[in-house]
């Protein structure tokens, strides 16, 4: 016998990180397990990334009037007359009042985003007495609600320390790589990529700044920035401005991104944040060596400093940033070396070994 597990998502339509991990563990378990994963509303349009036929997609259809009440009770219902073992959320606005549909099934919260997240989105807007006491009530509002789950599931070791501080029921699962290994890179291009949303977040305006300083010793190389976002009109002034129009460039979305990979010789990560970097994930599975501000959370339990790349202790410093660019673009014999390492630890997440800690986890709650 199948046990039912039901992913909540308010929308599968975004092609951002959580709904294409999303789509990568249902497809991994669904040989094992019943899966739906529950829409609030799909809005019309085709879902984000391919799913296994053999998972159910129920789009519930939620107006935009009075949207918390009618998800709440749509979902209520749904649940009620289902019966899954395990519900799972990934921290949409079920989060509020999931744990309280009395269905019988056991309640995951699944977070997809650093402990910290409010403040970096805060900090946008608000500074000072202000961005602190807003960001405690965000917490302290999340960690209320999240208590109430049978246990929260985050993506790194350094989040989970910093849940537990809270709650008793936080545990750690790896993001899994959720590209094919069919091209690994020779590292002979004179090219580095950096792939993510076009957002503040990212930091892909430190990168440019940076790249004035890479170009003023290596005008042969060029930096390719894969994605799309609100920030792109404004980071192609940057680039202007800087007078990198020919050596920086704005590549936009590729379906085949580990092709891409295999084009390139060294992977860049600027972001001010993140919760656990996927990018990082599929560059060292093509073989790239990474550098990385060390920022929250993640890239300290992906990148080994100085055996498969480099981690910039503070975010933003942008001369360290250059200087190790420059240092893997000088050392063919590095680069090979760190680009070797970054293949080998990157099998430890593989699909298969984080559907593991999934079939484990679940076990435990059933």
């Amino acid at each position: 016998m199948k046990y039912n597990i039901a992913y909540c998502i308010e929308g599968f339509y975004n092609h951002g990180g959580m709904e294409r991990i999303l789509s990568v563990c249902a497809n991994l378990l669904s040989d094992i397990y019943s899966i739906t994963i529950i829409v609030a509303n799909q809005r019309g349009r085709e879902h984000a990334y391919n799913l296994a036929q053999n998972i159910n997609v129920v789009d519930l259809c939620v107006s935009s009037t009075n949207y918390k009440e009618e998800y709440k009770k749509s979902l209520t219902r749904y649940l009620q007359d289902h019966r899954f073992s395990v519900v799972i959320s990934l921290a949409g606005l079920e989060l509020f009042f999931l744990p309280q549909i009395k269905d019988g099934s056991k309640k995951v919260m699944w977070f997809h985003f650093a402990f910290d997240v409010s403040k970096m989105f805060l900090s946008e807007r608000f500074h000072g007495w202000k961005l602190n006491l807003l960001y405690y009530i965000h917490t302290i509002r999340r960690i209320y609600f999240a208590k109430k789950f049978d246990t929260i599931v985050v993506l790194s070791k350094s989040d989970c320390d910093s849940w537990s501080r809270f709650c008793n029921n936080v545990k750690y699962i790896y993001n899994p790589i959720t590209i094919d290994r069919k091209v690994i890179s020779n590292l002979s291009e004179e090219s580095v990529i950096a792939v993510g949303r076009l957002g503040w977040q990212k930091g892909f305006d430190f990168l440019i700044d940076s790249w004035v300083l890479v170009d003023d010793k290596h005008p042969d190389w060029h930096l390719d920035i894969f994605g799309e976002g609100p920030d792109r009109l404004e980071l192609q002034h940057q680039i202007d401005r800087k007078g990198l129009h020919d050596k920086v460039r704005l590549c936009g979305v590729t379906k085949q991104i580990e092709e891409e990979y295999g084009k390139h010789s060294i992977y860049v990560m600027s972001s001010r944040a993140e919760g656990f970097p996927l990018a990082l994930l599929e560059a060292s599975s093509c073989g790239l060596p990474m550098i990385s501000f060390n920022c929250h959370q993640g890239p300290n339990e992906i990148i080994q400093e100085g055996e498969n790349g480099f981690l910039v202790d503070k975010v933003g410093d942008i001369y360290t940033l250059s200087d190790r660019i420059c240092k893997l673009i000088e050392d063919n014999n590095l680069r090979n070396m760190m680009g070797k390492k970054a293949l080998d630890s990157s099998f430890r997440f593989e699909g298969e070994v984080i559907k593991k800690d999934w079939i484990s986890l679940l076990k435990q709650l059933i």
